[in-house]
């Protein structure tokens, strides 16, 4: 995992895109990473961003907290956190596709309970967007921020799928990334150095952030 904020080099939503869709490709390039993704955090960062959200065929003053990450395409497949139903968040997951989400066991549990999720809607905000969000997949339990508590109900989204609606302004600063995911295979040497140039190459100002490595080995 490696740390980077694009709104500190300068970075404008409207901007994001291009930039987030080479990040990931040159990534790639590297000797020995076999995976590579990005979020607003990772497991056991210590954060949890949380949204009131309300779930389509609800009673409209049913309001409920669930804890939220913007994801990359292959981010499941990088951490190696498993598929349980449905797909995950792909390349097909763009600012013109329908807006998707995969949520984790404990959203099911909480929302769901012995209903299927796959293909239902929720929403953030007024009760009124309650469909907004289309459930594409479920994906395993992963502890984000007590490892000795339950996992929170989560749900992620695409971070290729930035809002321009006016009315989901509040979400802007979640077009940014904070972590970028690498699954290695062995232990390449210098990997951070790498990153780093890659980083550099795309954009010298992206460098300017603080860099923590902890990648996944295969």
């Amino acid at each position: 995992m490696v740390r980077v904020n694009p709104a500190l080099a300068g970075y404008k939503p409207e901007k994001l895109y291009p930039l987030y869709q080479q990040l990931e490709q040159r990534l790639m390039q590297i000797p020995g990473v076999i995976g590579a993704s990005y979020s607003i955090y990772s497991p056991m960062r210590g954060e949890n961003w949380s949204f009131g959200i309300h779930v389509e065929g609800r009673p409209p003053d049913e309001d409920f907290d669930a804890s939220f990450n913007r994801i990359g395409p292959h981010y499941f497949e990088t951490l190696g956190t498993r598929l349980l139903r449905g797909r995950t968040i792909g390349a097909e997951d763009t600012p013109n596709a329908r807006p998707a989400a995969v949520v984790n066991q404990a959203f099911v549990r909480k929302f769901f309970s012995k209903q299927d999720p796959i293909g239902r809607h929720f929403g953030m905000g007024d009760p009124s967007r309650s469909g907004d969000f289309e459930i594409v997949g479920v994906v395993e339990d992963t502890k984000y921020q007590e490892a000795r508590e339950p996992a929170y109900p989560t749900f992620f989204m695409p971070f290729l799928q930035v809002s321009k609606d006016p009315k989901m302004a509040f979400m802007i600063g979640s077009h940014y990334i904070g972590d970028i995911e690498l699954r290695v295979a062995g232990n390449p040497e210098n990997l951070n150095a790498a990153v780093r140039r890659t980083l550099a190459d795309i954009d010298p100002n992206l460098t300017n952030t603080r860099s923590d490595e902890q990648c996944t080995n295969k």
